[in-house]
């Protein structure tokens, strides 16, 4: 009984009077697929998956395929990642606390075993990204330089130091075994070339996904 019945108008777009909720949804299918919505979203998944600072020219082109694909989120991550640019940016994008602890967990999987998931919060808690524990709306930070400071990467450090050293037993509900992620090697120079060896082609078997 508040509803304003007038015409209205939006970014340049009239919305005529004597319509109800289907003048909001328009608007917001209006909204969805304005080219500024466009670039924020290229902007935004471009500064996640590729780089802090991605060149105009991939922002554009990534922006315009979601238009083209009329907001398929599916479609517009297809385009970044079959795009040639998106290959002159490996390595270049730093991983924030929650991403590399999921991909440490996949890449060590069978060998590191993690019965209990309190041990992942109990790791992700000096690492700075416990789970909506960011009150802010606009999210943890995607770019490096908030995670970029000695208290962090020391932590980091302490991380992989503790998923290493669990099969001595200094954790419950979470056991890594060494010999089962790199059966063959018999020295430790063995072992740690084993190592990068396997997660060279882990790297490479995630990029081509």
């Amino acid at each position: 009984n508040v509803h304003d019945y007038g015409e209205k108008t939006v970014l340049g777009r009239t919305f005529p009077a004597d319509r109800g909720i289907e003048e909001g949804l328009e608007l917001l299918d209006f909204l969805a697929l304005h080219p500024s919505t466009a670039r924020h979203l290229a902007t935004k998944l471009l500064k996640f998956f590729v780089t802090d600072e991605p060149p105009q020219s991939f922002i554009e082109s990534t922006a315009q395929a979601y238009l083209v694909a009329e907001g398929d989120i599916g479609a517009t991550i297809r385009h970044i990642f079959t795009s040639a640019e998106f290959y002159q940016f490996t390595g270049a994008k730093y991983r924030r606390p929650l991403d590399i602890m999921v991909a440490s967990i996949r890449v060590l999987s069978p060998a590191l075993d993690v019965s209990d998931p309190e041990w992942i919060l109990w790791e992700l808690n000096p690492l700075g990204q416990m789970p909506f524990h960011w009150y802010p709306p606009d999210g943890y930070p995607l770019a490096a330089a908030p995670w970029l400071n000695s208290g962090a990467l020391l932590a980091r450090w302490n991380f992989a130091f503790n998923m290493a050293r669990s099969d001595e037993g200094w954790y419950e509900g979470v056991s890594f075994i060494r010999d089962l992620f790199i059966p063959d090697a018999l020295t430790v120079g063995e072992w740690v070339d084993g190592a990068g060896e396997r997660s060279d082609i882990d790297a490479r078997v995630a990029q081509i996904r």
